[in-house]
């Protein structure tokens, strides 16, 4: 089950339909994380971060990011830093930001 809805979000990204994405994912995610996949439930919420991207929902994204980067740090997932660090990188490239200092402010 959490397969299929992580492949269905993928192709709803590619669609572009949106609200699909986050229903695919979160349930993946649930459903992952219930069943002990750690990172493989925190690689679904960097995929909805990724849904915020591209709907230029720059307010959510950052939520969304720093709250996975939290999770990734705590639980060790190399992984899933590096890519709630490329995430903060893009949203302070998207929103004008000039320097990593002044988006920290």
């Amino acid at each position: 089950e959490a397969a299929v809805d992580r492949a269905l979000g993928h192709a709803m990204i590619t669609a572009g339909r949106w609200d699909e994405v986050e229903a695919h994912f979160r349930r993946a995610a649930a459903t992952l994380s219930a069943l002990g996949y750690g990172y493989d439930a925190q690689e679904c919420q960097m995929q909805i971060s990724t849904m915020w991207l591209h709907r230029g929902a720059f307010q959510q994204l950052g939520e969304a990011v720093a709250a996975a980067e939290q999770v990734a740090r705590r639980t060790e997932q190399p992984a899933i830093v590096r890519f709630a660090l490329l995430f903060k990188l893009q949203l302070w490239l998207r929103t004008g930001t000039s320097t990593l200092d002044a988006a920290d402010a």
